[in-house]
């Protein structure tokens, strides 16, 4: 169910950011905002009524199954409350996996605002911002419904294994983009990033100059190397969102499962707090490199964390194991079709020489009977041999 929400939801994200980006390319940008605002009123209240219609049908959501709120402390001051939640989330043997789940959220490489100004800082256009984020799309859906396949062959926390290595793998790409041509990191501006940021607002203005894949290639490569970093890793970063996902829904009892989800997300909202405010100390592209390069370092210690959890688990056996079947069976399977494939080219062959012999020896009758095939050419070779005899 996971898996096919969230292809849902990737699914819509494909169509959105092509027709918003044409429509900022080629229609003004109040054209642009009054589209966006009268699309979310109609939205709003179409949410509105679904939500509604689901509250009806499902008669379960009516009862209110009251938890006392002595499971966690038996005073009703807020902030031992809070203090109550923590601890049982830090009790919990998930922990590990939810803040490794966080430190995904500390990324400025994803199409949010921080990305997309960047972009705009090297002359991209919104017609391009579109595609890259419905591109982006479409790998998260090809993660997605990877996920569950995945999920068979390895289980739930290696699979979230996977995720992470493939994210990381792919964040590599954006590092290598920082030291590619066109690129305007400056590793001396963390010294004083204000300065530059300063310096490059006030030459470059407000203006926002376009500049053509062509121009891109030849004077921005960083730009291609950073967006196919960005659209790659939305494979893994899917799988681990729907791995940790269901690890919350079926390793967090019912009763705790709001406790642990409230703290969850608190830690993931720190965790972009802490995005945004190292992007208002390094405001500037010729510093947004060591941003790059921090996502992907908490990117790695997710990955760490995640670790840790199979090895408490023993789960890395399970994943040997699957991995080394996955190769077997997969060699196997190569092996039958390469040797199929020998034995049917060896029944070509075959085929062809035996043909040709037949019709090498039928022409070979006519010209000498005796080594004729034919009962009939081999009779009358006999008679015309024989025939003073009769």
């Amino acid at each position: 169910m996971n898996s096919v929400m969230r292809t849902i939801d990737l699914t819509t994200k494909i169509l959105a950011p092509l027709a918003i980006g044409t429509l900022l390319t080629y229609w003004s940008q109040m054209s642009g905002a009054i589209f966006i605002a009268v699309w979310n009123l109609i939205s709003g209240f179409v949410e509105i009524y679904l939500l509604v219609a689901i509250y009806r049908q499902i008669p379960q959501l009516r009862v209110k199954q009251m938890h006392t709120i002595n499971q966690i402390t038996n005073s009703n001051n807020a902030f031992k409350e809070c203090w109550g939640g923590w601890r049982l989330y830090l009790a919990h043997p998930i922990k590990w996996a939810g803040i490794g789940f966080s430190c995904l959220y500390m990324t400025v490489l994803g199409f949010d605002q921080i990305t997309t100004g960047y972009m705009y800082s090297q002359g991209v256009s919104e017609s391009f911002i579109g595609i890259t984020t419905s591109l982006g799309a479409i790998t998260g859906i090809i993660g997605s419904v990877s996920y569950p396949f995945l999920r068979r062959c390895f289980g739930k926390k290696s699979t979230t294994l996977i995720g992470y290595l493939s994210n990381s793998a792919c964040f590599c790409i954006c590092v290598v983009s920082i030291f590619m041509p066109g690129s305007p990191f400056e590793p001396t501006a963390i010294v004083n990033p204000f300065a530059s940021s300063s310096i490059n607002a006030s030459s470059t203005g407000i203006q926002h100059e376009d500049l053509s894949i062509k121009e891109l290639w030849d004077q921005r490569q960083n730009v291609f190397y950073f967006v196919a970093g960005i659209v790659f890793a939305r494979f893994g970063l899917w799988v681990t969102d729907l791995s940790i996902s269901q690890l919350l829904q079926d390793s967090v009892e019912e009763s705790k499962r709001g406790v642990i989800n409230g703290v969850q997300n608190s830690i993931n909202q720190s965790m972009d707090l802490i995005k945004f405010l190292l992007v208002i100390f390094l405001p500037s592209p010729q510093t947004f490199g060591y941003l790059i390069i921090l996502t992907w370092i908490f990117s790695l210690l997710g990955w760490v964390n995640i670790y840790y959890v199979c090895i408490q688990t023993k789960d890395l056996d399970d994943l040997r194991k699957s991995l080394f079947h996955t190769i077997r069976m997969f060699l196997i399977n190569i092996g039958g079709y390469f040797t199929a494939s020998i034995y049917f080219v060896q029944d070509l062959i075959c085929k062809t020489l035996m043909e040709s012999r037949e019709i090498w020896a039928n022409s070979w009758g006519r010209m000498n009977p005796t080594h004729c095939k034919s009962p009939l050419l081999r009779r009358r070779h006999y008679y015309q041999q024989n025939k003073e005899a009769y």
